[in-house]
């Protein structure tokens, strides 16, 4: 379903549907049941049905709650006669979320309590009065106890609270209990009396007909009749929504005595049975029987002694089908209710816009004073709807209004901007998916995509920041261009959570496209965000919002007091006046009006009962709570509600409160439980207080479900302030850890200490079972977000590290579930609290593997996240063994019990965390070719062959900006004006300078030629940069742009040197140095700089600003340095100079030249070298970099590898490998080397200081690499230089030896049984050394025509080798005598001819046989001994590896273009050919058979090493390496391979008899390959030849040949 048709076209455009109808996470249940009638059932429900219907909710992904306000209390009566109100409240909203069934019906032998109506209108109250006439006492009676209230639209009558005339009622812990105990007996006749006067004037007014049947019910109806009408309602249609139980007692009235009557039938006051209410339950049963007859339960029953006893067979009986009953028809509704509205891909996105636009109606609904404000604001839009423009930025003190006009302006601007105008408005904060700016990004970039039918971005983008800030700056530009006016409205910057560092403003576009508008607001307080909008956009641009007038604020008072229908005395009208003149702040007003609504109009009132301050009104209404619902629930309510990390839902917030000691031993402080063994929070209790601060709650939806919060950050700040100290926090932190640990569900009892009656109750608190996975796939998400927020800030540390940190199964639920920047956010938190090295490990190992989990679709595989944790922490598991040993344990367990094919590692062969690498910052699509650094700003700024430049700010490597523009590569990268501008050069020929505050490009100047490669230069300082390219050289303004002279060589090649002070140094062809004038280009002095022309081809300058001097290196190796004074001095190096860098404080020079660096003490006249034989390379070094301390020097070189030496000894003191590139930039800041390359994109930052080395086997990308079968030993060739094969010791990570041999190698292979290594060389001769008798070395001369040596191939029984020359191949045998081994022959030779493509590889076959492959995709297989040769088919593309069987009955051949076929070779037949069908697969760079011949192992050039099976060709494991592996051999039950990075990985394969390739794994990998079955009729073989135009050359040849010696030892 697309995303127009799963939210809507109107709600993605920002218009909230009437009908709007959204699917709910909760099953939400209303029991309805007499307070003592069904006590049995409701406890049998609550020990054995609600557990098993909680669990399957939660397999669901639901959540069940049962709203039962009758358990736990022992009457319905409340002070304040509100609970059938709140009783009718509670329906409405079961049936307004609940998914499926919303209430159930326990209806026995009790009609139940029959209140007094709370509010009777005015007409009504005096046509009862006027029908009791002749009761004068009646009417003085009624008029006690119903007082008018004039405040109301329609004047109403209200029954007063008892506590009015009978002030002990409510007062049960007072010492004297008859007062209170007189009291209670008087309001039962009290009661008794009103309503019989009520009564008997409703009947006689409803007899005469001035009162309808329904106004004459409401004085008789009990509360459950109350409760089935309202949540019947409808039911008779639609069955699924109720669940009705009847329960008979037909022997009742016959065998017990009244006293045992009591619980199940109704009596009067004065002890007799109420007739009058079994009549009224006989005839609510009969609507009952007629209406829910198809979904009606009906259960008769006898009592025994008087009760139902559980302990009664027939009644265990009853109860256990009960619940069975109830359970089942309770599931049925549900899962009707869910399959009636499937889960939708796009459910979150239509839940998080809906929440915003219904509380944007809410917010101003009552909007009325910021009149011209908003006029200003839509003006200013209208006039710039044509323009790019900034964003506008409304700001303002807390509860001034800044979001009700924010919310107003969306409605208006819809009117201004027309109907087909797109407004996004996200009031930030309010929900989770608006607190983080990823989020936040993600919902707004898909809302715009669908309202306006543009592309969707794909997985990769939405889950990667950077990536997802682009999409939503191109997205914006694209609204743009189709010209569809778009608003988007982001209330309250300030809101947003740190992650990302979103208050940094990166994200917000600082340019906003014509069509297109953007609103932002924030507190007036929140300096940092403010400062920073004052520093991306112009003043005029930023709208104030200021307090309310005296007349604004009666505006305000009228229209929200028209709106609630009510009106204020004159008196009372004063008083909220008073408040406006005090302060004009609208949140102050409103707390004001929303006590105010209250007040009847013959309520007392003054200013102290409504605060002058917010601080005031807040813990004025904070007390009032205090007083009516007892200190402690409120306080620790209100308390877990701000607790918590993300709100708490109202069925958590029962459960906390009732696991929370201290808040039962109030409630049950002066009696106790009902139920001893199952111990609650009445959830009365808690309904009435939700009820009382509803209106200062904000409902939001967090991980999938509702919960609760504050609206406003100054009721969070006075509950911090009243009931959250620092041991009240730590103990609510404490009760949350508890609960979403499950430490008190299933049955398990809390103790319970009653001090006021000296008793201790084992009871079970019933919270709901908190597993970390509720089914397969369905994730415990309310668990995994506030776990680990609660244990931190409780101290519970072993805990966080039992079950958070160091628990796999943990860390792989939260990576996958809420993705791994959630891991990395909770293990950041952790360590802000307690520093733990162990932690930080963790920490620092997913910030590493975040790229590659950012990057899978969605589709992760468990054996990617559990490879990469062994693999990473291997070396570290001995050393810290608490968490990373635990990680270390259980990884290993996982791969044990794994039910599908796995790779086991066997070595860590990944970057450990804490090692040198610190991370890696992406963002570039090509390598980087120009980098700078602002250390006074901290600021990166770094250009890519891809045209675009990246700054990063190094205190949080956030991405700042990313500058696009150019079409061409960039050259130069110069930030500039102290970190406020910066310069880009490319090859397009533009030169651009853009504003490193707002991102904005402020000048482009496109006069440079594209042949030539221009150069910048500019002096901090000094408003001006110069541009040299050919014979010109030319200055501009640095704040304008506009040229200010430009200098002409008349025919010769003027070089800009760069400035000497502040005049422009400037060299010919010929050799003069000239000094300008640098502000009017005017000739000043001449010099000659060399009479040496030969020597004076320029390479690199650097200039020494504060020394006035400049350095200039040729390609002949000369250093010239040149002062200001005119003195210069010369050094001489041995090879071109190719980089000069300096230091900081310009006193040290480093100068690179091929494989060497020199460094220099420089003064103001000389430079003198020092460690003049230090700093020897391997390869080329392409750049260096000297830190402040001035202590070590860092350089980069051709062989991928970073080093450090130290400057005052030369010694090489660490090397950092991992790069994959070549180095060609270094910078540093701090004790962090950034480092780029040219041919890769990332830029990775080293740390010099770090915990833990992590030594590579080898170091990376080595050539013609050979590994030993065990993979203890390498051979590779010396990196720059191939006349050395270096011997490694993968074990110690040292060399054993290193041979030098007379010519370049061509190929190497490794014999590994006979342990010897043949090395050929482009001369034609094959070295073979023993590598068991290391001094010796063999020969095997070369042919006449010295061709060079193509490949080898070494059979599999070593006892022979075929060598592929330029023009023959020829087949040798190895031997051995006395011990030591000797190669004899040719005894084949293959002549090729002229016009064949060069041999690729080989597989040499017992019998006489060979598989060659061509670089052409050829392959053939020739027999030696028939003189045929068969072709085998051609590949596209070169062929990368030939590899056969143990048993050489199999043959596999790859390709590059990653076309892999197998082969059997007797009969010789192709069994498939696999193909790619994405970018997943690459070209294979080798590959071996397992030593069961079951399986193939294969490495590729995407850095995966895949694993096939070899029956049915299926591909049955892909796992990612970082690097291309480029040679794999069979070790015991899997494979030993070797990565260019260095690493040699050793793996066991794990694969189960039965594969289930229907499982979600292994279906998401055959859907990246296809295999391609095609079996040759036995009768027709394969393509063969006799002879060839290669074989008739070779036929003479063919017969074995005498044997001859021709190894010789050298």
């Amino acid at each position: 379903m697309s995303i127009k048709e799963a939210v809507g076209l109107g709600l993605l455009m920002g218009q909230l549907p009437e009908d709007l109808e959204i699917r709910s996470s909760v099953v939400r249940v209303f029991i309805s049941s007499t307070f003592s009638d069904m006590s049995s059932e409701r406890d049998a429900l609550l020990e054995k049905a609600y557990p098993e219907l909680q669990a399957f909710c939660q397999s669901l992904g639901l959540v069940f709650e049962v709203v039962d306000l009758k358990w736990g209390v022992c009457h319905v009566v409340a002070v304040d006669h509100m609970t059938t109100e709140l009783c009718l409240e509670e329906i409405q909203s079961c049936k307004r979320v609940s998914v499926g069934p919303s209430i159930t019906v326990l209806l026995g032998n009790c009609y139940g309590h029959r209140p007094i109506p709370r509010l009777i209108p005015e007409n009504e109250f005096e046509l009862l009065l006027a029908k009791l006439a002749q009761n004068e006492e009646g009417i003085r009676f009624l008029s006690q106890w119903f007082w008018k209230d004039d405040n109301s639209a329609l004047p109403t009558y209200v029954l007063q609270p008892i506590s009015t005339h009978f002030p002990y009622y409510s007062d049960i812990g007072s010492e004297d209990c008859s007062s209170h105990d007189s009291d209670v007996i008087s309001w039962q006749l009290t009661e008794a009396r009103i309503l019989g006067l009520l009564r008997t004037a409703a009947l006689q007014a409803s007899e005469e007909g001035e009162l309808s049947t329904e106004q004459k019910q409401k004085y008789f109806k009990s509360v459950s009749e109350w409760e089935i009408g309202q949540g019947l309602l409808g039911i008779q249609t639609n069955n699924q929504h109720a669940v009705v139980f009847v329960r008979e007692l037909p022997r009742l009235k016959k065998n017990k005595s009244q006293g045992a009557l009591s619980k199940f039938v109704d009596f009067t006051a004065d002890g007799l049975v109420d007739t009058e209410a079994q009549d009224l339950l006989s005839a609510l049963k009969a609507r009952i029987y007629a209406t829910c007859s198809g979904f009606l339960n009906l259960h008769c029953l006898e009592l025994r002694k008087g009760r139902i006893d559980p302990g009664c067979k027939e009644h265990a009986s009853y109860l256990q089908s009960f619940c069975e009953q109830f359970v089942s028809q309770m599931k049925a509704k549900i899962k009707w209710a869910t399959a009636q509205t499937p889960d939708q891909e796009w459910c979150w996105l239509l839940k998080e816009i809906s929440h915003h636009l219904v509380l944007s109606s809410t917010k101003c609904a009552v909007f009325c004073g910021r009149e011209h404000l908003l006029g200003r604001i839509c003006l200013h839009m209208w006039e710039s709807a044509s323009d790019s423009h900034s964003p506008l930025v409304v700001y303002g003190p807390s509860g001034i209004g800044k979001t009700a006009l924010l919310c107003k302006l969306a409605q208006e601007m819809r009117g201004v901007l027309g109907p087909k105008a797109v407004v996004v408005l996200r009031l930030l904060g309010s929900s989770p998916l608006s607190s983080d700016i990823s989020s936040v990004l993600r919902s707004i970039s898909l809302q715009i995509c669908g309202a306006c039918s543009l592309p969707l971005p794909n997985s990769l983008t939405t889950n990667n920041y950077e990536a997802l800030k682009r999409f939503f700056h191109l997205t914006l530009t694209r609204v743009s261009q189709k010209r569809q006016p778009l608003l988007i409205i982001l209330d309250g910057l300030d809101c947003l959570s740190k992650t990302c560092h979103a208050h940094r403003l990166y994200w917000l576009p600082k340019e906003i496209p014509p069509n297109v508008h953007l609103v932002v607001s924030t507190q007036e307080n929140s300096q940092h965000i403010l400062n920073n909008l004052e520093g991306l956009i112009e003043p005029k641009n930023f709208f104030e919002v200021e307090q309310l007038t005296f007349d604004q604020g009666k505006d305000v008072i009228h229209a929200y007091m028209s709106k609630m229908k009510r009106c204020l005395t004159p008196e009372q009208h004063n008083v909220i006046l008073s408040i406006i003149q005090i302060s004009g702040n609208p949140l102050l007003l409103m707390l004001a009006l929303n006590t105010a609504r209250r007040w009847a109009s013959y309520t007392p009132v003054s200013e102290e009962q409504l605060g002058t301050t917010l601080q005031q009104a807040v813990y004025i209404l904070f007390q009032g709570l205090e007083e009516k619902h007892g200190k402690l629930l409120v306080g620790s309510a209100l308390g877990y509600i701000v607790s918590s990390r993300d709100g708490a839902s109202e069925a958590e917030l029962r459960d906390l409160l009732s696991l929370d000691d201290e808040v039962l031993a109030e409630v049950y402080q002066y009696k106790l439980p009902i139920n001893h063994t199952a111990v609650r929070l009445p959830p009365l209790l808690w309904t009435r207080l939700r009820h009382d601060i509803d209106e200062y709650l904000l409902e939001k939806e967090a991980d999938g479900i509702k919960v609760l919060g504050f609206y406003n950050r100054h009721f969070t700040e006075m509950v911090q302030e009243m009931y959250l100290s620092s041991e009240q926090r730590t103990k609510r932190h404490q009760v949350f850890s508890e609960y979403f640990l499950g430490r008190w569900s299933q049955g398990r009892v809390k103790h319970l200490q009653l001090p006021s009656f000296q008793t201790k109750l084992n009871a079970d608190r019933k919270v709901i079972s908190q597993p970390l996975w509720f089914a397969e796939g369905v994730a415990n998400i309310r668990k995994l977000r506030e776990l680990p927020y609660h244990l931190i800030h409780g101290g519970s540390w072993q805990e966080l590290r039992q079950e958070v940190i160091g628990n796999a199964e943990w860390l792989w639920c939260q990576t996958t579930t809420c993705g791994v920047a959630s891991v990395i956010e909770d293990l950041s938190l952790c360590l802000e609290v307690h520093d733990c090295p162990e932690i930080e490990l963790v920490r620092d190992m997913f910030l590493l593997m975040k790229p590659t989990f950012d990057s899978i679709e969605g589709q992760m595989d468990p054996s990617v996240f559990y490879t990469e944790i062994f693999a990473r922490l291997y070396s570290l598991a001995e050393m810290y063994p608490y968490v990373i040993g635990r990680l270390y344990s259980q990884c290993r367990d996982w791969f044990d019990s794994s039910p599908n094919p796995i790779l086991v590692p066997s070595c860590g062969f990944f970057q450990s965390p804490g090692g040198p690498l610190k991370t890696v910052l992406t963002g570039s699509q090509k390598g980087i070719t120009g980098m700078d650094i602002c250390q006074e700003k901290r600021l990166l700024a770094a250009g890519s062959t891809d045209g675009s430049v990246i700054v990063w700010h190094l205190d949080d490597l956030g991405v700042a900006h990313t500058l696009t523009g150019h079409t061409g590569a960039v050259l130069q990268v110069k930030i500039v004006s102290r970190g406020a501008r910066c310069l880009s050069l490319a090859c397009d020929g533009t030169l651009r300078l853009w504003s490193l505050l707002s991102g904005r490009q402020l000048r482009i100047l496109d006069e440079f030629s594209t042949d030539a490669q221009p150069q910048i230069h500019v002096v901090e300082g000094m408003p001006l940069f110069c541009s040299s390219y050919g014979t010109k050289i030319k200055a501009w303004h640095l704040e304008t742009a506009e040229p200010l002279f430009q200098l002409e060589g008349a025919g010769e090649e003027l070089i800009m040197l760069g400035f000497l002070d502040e005049e422009l140094a400037v060299l010919s062809n010929r050799g003069l140095l000239t000094l300008y004038d640098s502000s009017t280009g005017v000739e000043k002095t001449q010099a000659c700089l060399t009479t040496d022309l030969q020597n004076l081809i320029l390479a690199c300058t650097v200039t020494l600003p504060t020394r006035g001097g400049l350095v200039v290196g040729s390609k002949q190796g000369v250093l010239y340095l040149v002062s200001s004074q005119g003195s210069q001095d010369v050094a001489r190096l041995s090879s071109p100079v190719s980089f000069l860098i300096l230091s900081g404080d310009e006193k040290l020079l480093c100068a690179g030249y091929e494989k060497q660096v020199a460094m220099f003490h420089v003064q103001a006249s000389s430079m003198q070298r020092f460690l003049a034989q230090a700093f020897q390379h391997e390869d080329a070094v392409w750049t260096a970099a000297i830190p402040d301390h001035r202590r070590v020097l860092i350089t980069g070189s051709e062989d991928h590898v970073i080093r450090v030496w130290c400057l005052s000894t030369g010694d090489l003191l660490d090397s950092f490998v991992g790069m994959g590139a070549r180095v060609t930039g270094l910078v540093t800041y701090g004790d962090t080397v950034i480092a780029a390359s040219s041919d890769a994109p990332p830029l990775k930052l080293w740390q010099l200081n770090y915990k833990h080395k992590t030594e590579s086997c080898f170091p990376a990308s080595r050539a013609l690499m050979t590994l030993s079968h065990d993979g203890e030993k390498a051979c590779f060739l010396q990196h720059g230089d191939r006349t050395q094969v270096i011997l490694w010791d993968c074990l110690t990570g040292t060399p054993a030896e290193t041979i030098a041999v007379s010519s370049e190698v061509s190929c190497m292979e490794l014999a590994q049984k006979k342990k010897l290594l043949f090395c050929g060389v482009k001369t034609g001769t094959i070295l073979i050394y023993p590598l068991a008798n290391s001094p010796e070395t063999l020969c095997i001369p070369p042919p006449e025509t010295l061709p060079t040596v193509c490949c080898m191939a070494v059979s599999q029984a070593e006892d022979r080798m075929a060598v592929a020359y330029q023009e023959s191949i020829c087949v040798f045998e190895i031997t051995e005598r006395d011990g030591f081994p000797g190669v004899e022959g040719p005894f084949q030779t293959l002549p090729l001819s002229l016009l064949h493509s060069p041999i690729s590889c080989m597989a040499l076959l017992s019998e006489c046989r060979l598989l060659k492959g061509s670089n052409c995709g050829e392959v053939t297989l020739y027999d030696f001994k028939n003189t045929c040769v068969t072709s085998l088919g051609r590949h596209q593309t070169k062929i990368t590896c030939i590899t056969v069987s143990r048993t050489e009955s199999l043959a596999l051949i790859g390709s590059q273009d990653s076309v892999q076929r197998l082969w059997s070779l007797s009969p010789l037949k192709l069994h498939y050919t696999m193909e790619h069908q994405g970018f997943v697969l690459e070209g294979v760079l080798c590959s071996a058979f397992s030593e069961n011949g079951q399986y193939i192992f294969t490495g590729s050039q995407d850095r995966t090493i895949k694993v096939w099976d070899v029956i049915s060709g299926n591909l049955l494991v892909i796992q990612y390496v970082y690097a291309p592996v480029t040679r794999i051999l069979p070790y015991k039950e899997g494979f030993v391979a070797v990565s260019q990075l260095g690493h040699v990985i050793k793996e066991k394969f794990q694969c189960p008899r039965q594969v289930n390739l229907q499982c979600s794994r292994l279906q998401h990998i055959q859907r990246q390959y296809k295999i391609t079955r095609r079996e040759r009729d036995p009768e027709t073989p394969p393509s063969t030849t006799a002879k060839t135009t290669e074989q008739k050359s070779a036929q003479p040849q063919l017969a074995k040949t005498t044997s001859l010696h021709t190894c010789c030892v050298l």
